[in-house]
């Protein structure tokens, strides 16, 4: 097995949608992205400096399952997903990491 590997969204929201995307994000996208991207855990962190911005995090056992077909596949789905559901408002930066023993 690899190292650990992190796959780390930064998003922005508009103030005005906020509170659903909020919602929708903690209720319905990220349990349905951790389990179709096979993540071993997830979690967010919400900026207490920015208003309206989170963090979430996807963790997995092994930085190798990032540059799979099969995770990728996942990613494009859960965009298109992401898109349809808030074509407007969400600004959105994709990272990857590994940690570093």
């Amino acid at each position: 097995m690899g190292q650990k590997g992190y796959f780390v969204i930064k998003a922005q929201t508009d103030p005005e949608i906020w509170t659903r995307f909020d919602h929708w994000y903690a209720t319905v996208h990220m349990p349905d992205a951790a389990r179709r991207m096979k993540a071993q855990t997830s979690f967010r962190l919400h900026d207490r400096e920015k208003l309206h911005t989170h963090v979430a995090v996807y963790v997995f056992d092994d930085m190798n399952w990032l540059e799979t077909q099969e995770f990728q596949s996942a990613i494009q789905s859960l965009i298109v997903e992401f898109n349809a559901a808030w074509p407007q408002g969400v600004r959105r930066q994709r990272m990857f990491y590994d940690l570093q023993p």
